[in-house]
């Protein structure tokens, strides 16, 4: 009996050792770094389609960001009338388990494994006439959603009096690198420019670019801080008359957001900085098939 017990306490204990380890694992995985999106995936490359006949395509879309998504919504452009869609439109927060249906979590300790939603698309092939019926527009699924990221680098923000060491960090002209926050949107770099003088100014000079398989369509700063302190910013290329929103342009890949800071004569200390983004997101995926007529082998309408 007491070697039976001994056996159990031995098996629980390797159990909780197992699922502490596992629980660490997960903490230390730092999700709001590198990329992260929506992404939309086909299970082939290519699929064949037959004339006066139904077809279904799958498709999976995982969320792989470390932010929520709001409003996804998956719709289908078919090509030149030969294709009649049953379903064209999903609203992809029900498939994902999204609350309220329009909300899709992102990844994070409590969500390690991303969501992920297994659609199919279903429709029917009309008949083919001639390939003059064909329009240069060939299908495509056309993701769309708004998300947001954050940009939370730690800086060092002080005195500007040149050599003067005051016990705390080292302010100085720097620049930085950044593989990403964990989204398909990312501040890549900050430049640091320091204005000497006892009521001195810090620059913080940051490049956006877009970093997933998709398209911005807009951004927008929503909170900017450095500490308590706020940073007054804006973007050269921004529509608004607080320039805090840049809309993308087709072929429109990055923007520079420019942060200043009031710093005086006070003590340097690193203080950790804040900002905020919210952006739209479209991601386009050609659907690659072909149709074959019914008495001809390959009309090889759509490759």
């Amino acid at each position: 009996m007491r070697f039976r017990f001994l056996v159990v306490v031995m098996v629980l204990s390797l159990l909780l050792t197992a699922c502490d380890s596992h629980r660490v694992d997960r903490l230390d995985t730092n999700y709001r770094q590198g990329v992260g999106e929506m992404e939309l995936r086909f299970t082939d490359s290519s699929w064949t389609l037959y004339e006066e006949h139904d077809f279904t395509i799958p498709i999976v879309v995982e969320n792989t960001a470390a932010y929520e998504i709001r409003n996804p919504i998956l719709e289908l452009n078919a090509d030149g009338g030969l294709l009649d869609i049953h379903n064209p439109t999903h609203e992809l927060g029900q498939s994902l388990r999204g609350k309220e249906g329009r909300v899709v979590p992102g990844l994070g300790e409590f969500s390690p494994v991303p969501e992920r939603a297994d659609l199919f698309v279903e429709g029917f092939v009309k008949p083919i006439q001639t390939k003059q019926d064909r329009t240069p527009t060939k299908p495509s699924v056309i993701l769309t959603y708004s998300s947001h990221f954050i940009f939370e680098p730690t800086v060092c923000v002080g005195s500007t009096l040149i050599d003067i060491d005051d016990g705390g960090c080292r302010v100085e002209d720097s620049s930085n690198s950044y593989s990403g926050q964990g989204a398909p949107v990312a501040v890549t770099k900050m430049d640091t420019k320091v204005f000497a003088g006892y009521t001195g100014q810090m620059q913080f000079t940051m490049r956006v670019r877009n970093r997933g398989d998709g398209h911005i369509k807009s951004l927008s700063l929503l909170q900017s801080t450095v500490g308590s302190r706020e940073l007054d910013c804006f973007f050269p290329d921004g529509q608004t008359q607080e320039q805090n929103t840049v809309e993308f342009h087709a072929g429109k890949k990055d923007t520079t957001l420019i942060c200043m800071l009031d710093v005086g004569d006070g003590a340097s200390f690193s203080s950790p900085m804040f900002l905020k983004f919210d952006y739209g997101y479209k991601t386009v995926k050609n659907l690659k098939f072909t149709l074959l007529k019914s008495g001809v082998k390959d009309t090889s309408f759509f490759r």
